[in-house]
């Protein structure tokens, strides 16, 4: 009887706080890293205004993000697909954004009919600088038509005056 009330002497009384307080900081820093990784997708460009822009439907997880340099470069989450050569313009190398396309249309989740890669059902969205030549962003269209069987294309814009649209 003495040992049982000399334990219950021994722990500590009120509440111990100390675990809660790793719980909370672990999960704050959980959420800056999954929050810097969201922002990582998309580059900092000055978009096009448009006065019927509107937010881009961004909920589907296969959404293609390219993002547009002024000059030309396009990029995938930070990283180039695609530079272009301004000093020989009629010889582009666009394998690796050919590549792209071609990796994602044969993937069934994306496949309209399973096992029929001719068209895909996930949605490419472009987010161009204001001041990027449209040849690249053209260059994109079509290899994503020819190369991927894209259906669904959106172009990133702000609509005038500042009020809705992205960014």
């Amino acid at each position: 009887m003495a040992r049982r009330k000399a334990a219950e002497a021994a722990e500590p009384e009120g509440f111990v706080m100390t675990p809660m307080i790793d719980i909370v900081f672990q999960l704050l820093i959980f959420f800056v890293l999954v929050t810097d990784m969201a922002r990582a997708q998309l580059e900092n460009v000055v978009l096009p205004r448009a006065s019927k822009a509107i937010k881009p439907k961004l909920e589907d997880k296969g959404t293609l993000t390219l993002n547009v340099l002024p000059d030309g470069t396009i990029k995938i989450a930070g990283k180039v697909l695609f530079r272009p050569n301004p000093l020989d313009p009629a010889n582009q190398d666009y394998r690796r954004l050919a590549d792209l396309f071609e990796a994602r249309r044969q993937m069934e989740q994306y496949q309209t009919v399973k096992g029929k890669d001719d068209l895909v059902n996930y949605p490419v969205y472009i987010r161009a600088d204001r001041s990027t030549p449209f040849q690249y962003i053209q260059l994109i269209l079509m290899v994503a038509s020819l190369r991927g069987g894209v259906l669904n294309v959106q172009l990133g814009a702000t609509r005038e005056g500042g009020e809705g649209g992205v960014e």
